[in-house]
C-alpha cells in the first residue's frame, strides 16, 4: 500500500488540485493548491504537509536532482518524529562541523546519536557529498529497526 492509498484509508488524505482556465489562445489563468511547481506527485506533497521533506527553493521541489547527507539526515529525523519516536540528541563534533549547514545541524545530530549514519572517515560527516542508493537503503534499514526497538508506529498518520 503506497502511503497516498494508507492516508486516503484513514481519511488523512488533503485532496490536491492544478486548474488551468483556458479564455482565448493567449490568455489562461493557472490556479494550485501544489506545494512545489515542478511535481505533481501526491505521495511528495502529503510527505511535505507533515513536515518530513522541503522543497529545494520556494515551490522548487527538484524530483530529479540528487540528496546531500545533511539533507538525508534532515529527512530521517523528520520522518522518525513523524513516526513517533524522540529525536532529541547530543551534537557530535566532526572534524567538517563547519561545513554543515545550520539549517541540518539537528538533524545531522540525530542521525548520528542514533546510529542512523555515521562519518566517512578522519571524523567528517561530509554534509555536502551525495548520498548513495546504497546509503539510503541502509540507512531506512536502520530507522526501521530503531523504529522497532523504541515501539515507534512503522507507519505515518
Amino acid at each position: 500500500m503506497s502511503m497516498s492509498e494508507f492516508m486516503k484509508s484513514k481519511g488523512l488524505c488533503v485532496e490536491y488540485y492544478n486548474y488551468v482556465y483556458i479564455n482565448t489562445s493567449t490568455q489562461y489563468r493557472y490556479r494550485s493548491n501544489y506545494p512545489f511547481a515542478d511535481v505533481s506527485y501526491t505521495d511528495i506533497f502529503d510527505l511535505y504537509r507533515r513536515g518530513v521533506i522541503n522543497g529545494v527553493e520556494d515551490k522548487i521541489f527538484h524530483p530529479y536532482g540528487t540528496l546531500t547527507r545533511e539533507q538525508a539526515a534532515v529527512i530521517v529525523r523528520n520522518l522518525a518524529r513523524t513516526i513517533g519516536l524522540d529525536t532529541a540528541a547530543a551534537a557530535h563534533a566532526y572534524a567538517d562541523d563547519a561545513a554543515i549547514s545550520d539549517w541540518a545541524k539537528t538533524g545531522v545530530a540525530f542521525v548520528t546519536d542514533r546510529g542512523l549514519m555515521g562519518g566517512v572517515g578522519g571524523n567528517r560527516f561530509a554534509p555536502k557529498d551525495t548520498l548513495s542508493h546504497e546509503q539510503a537503503y541502509i540507512i531506512m534499514d536502520r530507522l526501521l529497526t530503531l523504529a522497532e526497538r523504541q515501539g515507534g508506529r512503522a507507519e505515518i498518520r
